[in-house]
């Protein structure tokens, strides 16, 4: 996903985590206030995208960056932002190469940031570091019959490799969940063009049986890791 992507994507993204069921911003905030994380005198929040943890984080500190390689983003992200926040519009690579070290650095949902690059992630900072992903996203209706994202998985291979460079990590899972009732045609006309019309109904009576509504139940687990590279490099 390139630049253009993320430009044409942006507006629609920060209107769908505005619309989300979960409170994962302020339940994260205070979770890191209460484990004295937060506040920090400089912050990185890198691949911060429109800013959706920045408006919560930025009360708590005297220095914030937002780094992001799209500029859309970087518009939408500074109508939240405060005096104290800056914005860099940068591809992850590239800042890398940055002599700059902030006392937190956090990422959430970085699609760039693989394993690999965990070292020179953990470089960028004085004291604590903090990743952010989403690591189950199902419900009971249609997650049954889809294949399960691979992205879902990306904290077990951040995990395994703070375990290769021997740096101790700690954890936290915020769940929620959201109800919503589905009707029986709109199942129908889901997966009316990818299954055959045995396979429709096979489905259907699966799922629905006699009844013509059936209740959904969409669950999200967020997980952060967060640990300290103070005296590790």
């Amino acid at each position: 996903m390139n630049e253009n992507f993320w430009d044409d994507f942006a507006e629609e993204y920060d209107e769908i985590q505005a619309a989300s069921f979960t409170t994962i911003e302020k339940d994260l905030t205070d979770f890191l206030l209460q484990a004295k994380i937060l506040p920090q005198s400089s912050i990185l929040d890198l691949a911060g995208g429109s800013g959706r943890y920045m408006a919560f984080f930025q009360s708590f500190t005297e220095r914030y960056l937002l780094v992001d390689f799209s500029k859309k983003m970087i518009e939408l992200a500074k109508k939240k932002a405060n005096s104290k926040v800056a914005f860099l519009q940068m591809a992850q690579t590239e800042f890398f190469q940055q002599p700059q070290h902030f006392d937190l650095v956090f990422s959430a949902m970085n699609p760039a940031l693989k394993a690999t690059d965990l070292p020179t992630f953990n470089r960028l900072s004085k004291d604590w570091c903090c990743l952010l992903r989403v690591i189950e996203d199902s419900d009971s209706l249609f997650s049954p019959f889809e294949a399960k994202n691979p992205d879902l998985a990306i904290n077990q291979s951040y995990k395994k490799k703070l375990d290769q460079l021997q740096i101790s990590y700690q954890t936290k899972q915020f769940t929620y969940q959201h109800k919503e009732i589905y009707e029986k045609s709109f199942f129908h006309d889901y997966y009316q063009d990818e299954l055959s019309s045995e396979d429709l109904a096979k489905r259907l009576n699966t799922v629905f049986g006699d009844q013509l509504t059936k209740e959904n139940i969409h669950q999200i687990t967020f997980e952060i890791i967060y640990y300290q590279v103070k005296g590790t490099s």
